[in-house]
């Protein structure tokens, strides 16, 4: 009875350690779990907080003197109209392919087609060296004024108080100015001039544009805000879709960081795994906001070339609609005098096109057609030509 009475306590003291044990396991994981969730959104708040310092663009050239900006005017100038040659070449290029097109039917214009060689090469030409100018130009400015940004760089630090010293540390200077450098000068660099060379395109197409049919340009124009909102859209998607990636992988960096900053803790209460669980969250919500940015992405994408293909489709439509009003306001009864002076008309069947030449009746009439009659056909229309 005595063993059988003392051996009851030892079960007891045992299972009441393997009890004190799982809660020990129980509280250190959710401690675990609510730290590092504490740590990611400690991470993420900083993430959303902190922002990359942005100038004006009067700050970026703060540097530039007299010269520079003589040079960066230049550059805009010679940009623009290198944007503008280009709308001119496919004018040009269409004026050659119908002096070409013109051979197929005998009328070779030999001095207009070498014109036209000549005004493509003369194009090309001013291309080459107004693209050189303001690539020269930018260059240019852009180094003078990166040597006065450094001198300003060491100039400010040589001018600190000792304190700053004790508070910077002084291996991160160099790379901290070689890695600002290399920003500001992408900023100041040839990259800026293609502003204004597309903004040359945009306006010289305008003018071509609206000078050879402006009710097709206005048409067409009417549709940029379909394509500028499916541009805002994958513009959207693809910021959004960014930021949400990083905060998913922010959330498991923050895990990552406590786990590794309390390895002891994890080790000791053996939560390798459960850690390596919570890090895998984190990765699988990553996982998942890139195949929805990916998804989103495309969708976007889809609608962005879907609304350039209906800008088109509906300037053709327009197009060919006032093209074929004009070709019918043009149309006139083909008639034609004889040598004694007799004026001889050409019909067509009233039930076909009558400007098919092959409803056309061959035979041309003394009379008009209302009162021709051909064969066992009475009912006859004027035969209809057209100035295209």
């Amino acid at each position: 009875m005595c063993r059988k009475g003392a051996a009851a306590p030892s079960r007891s003291v045992s299972h009441g350690k393997e009890l004190s044990v799982t809660m020990i396991e129980a509280e250190a994981t959710n401690f675990a779990s609510a730290t590092a969730k504490k740590a990611a959104r400690a991470q993420k708040k900083e993430a959303k907080t902190k922002q990359d310092p942005q100038v004006s663009i009067g700050e970026l050239y703060g540097m530039a003197s007299s010269a520079d900006l003589a040079l960066l005017l230049i550059g805009v100038l010679a940009s623009s109209g290198c944007g503008a040659l280009l709308p001119i070449i496919l004018v040009v290029f269409t004026s050659s392919i119908d002096a070409v097109g013109n051979t197929s039917s005998g009328a070779l214009d030999l001095d207009e087609m070498i014109w036209q060689s000549l005004l493509l090469i003369i194009i090309g030409v001013a291309l080459w060296v107004g693209t050189s100018i303001y690539m020269a130009a930018t260059d240019i400015a852009k180094v003078r004024m990166m040597a006065r940004y450094k001198k300003e760089y060491v100039r400010a630090i040589i001018h600190q108080e000792i304190g700053w010293f004790d508070e910077q540390n002084p291996a991160q200077l160099a790379p901290g100015i070689g890695q600002m450098m290399t920003i500001i000068e992408d900023g100041i660099s040839n990259k800026s001039m293609q502003l204004f060379e597309n903004a040359g395109t945009g306006i010289g197409c305008f003018i071509v544009a609206f000078y050879y049919n402006p009710y097709v340009a206005l048409v067409v124009l009417g549709t940029f805000p379909l394509v500028a909102g499916a541009g805002a859209l994958l513009q959207y998607v693809q910021v959004t879709s960014a930021q949400k990636i990083t905060e998913a992988y922010s959330d498991s960096g923050g895990r990552a960081n406590e786990a590794l900053s309390s390895m002891r803790t994890v080790a000791s209460f053996g939560l390798e795994g459960r850690t390596a669980e919570l890090y895998q969250v984190g990765l699988r919500a990553a996982e998942k906001a890139g195949l929805r940015a990916a998804i989103l992405g495309g969708a976007a994408m889809a609608v962005f070339m879907a609304t350039m293909e209906i800008m088109i489709g509906v300037g053709l439509l327009f197009g060919g609609a006032f093209v074929a009003t004009e070709y019918k306001a043009s149309s006139f009864d083909l008639t034609m005098v004889d040598s004694n002076g007799s004026v001889l008309n050409y019909c067509a069947n009233d039930c076909g096109n009558p400007y098919d030449r092959f409803n056309a009746i061959t035979e041309p009439f003394n009379v008009s057609c209302a009162s021709a009659v051909f064969g066992e056909m009475s009912s006859l229309v004027p035969y209809r030509l057209t100035c295209a």
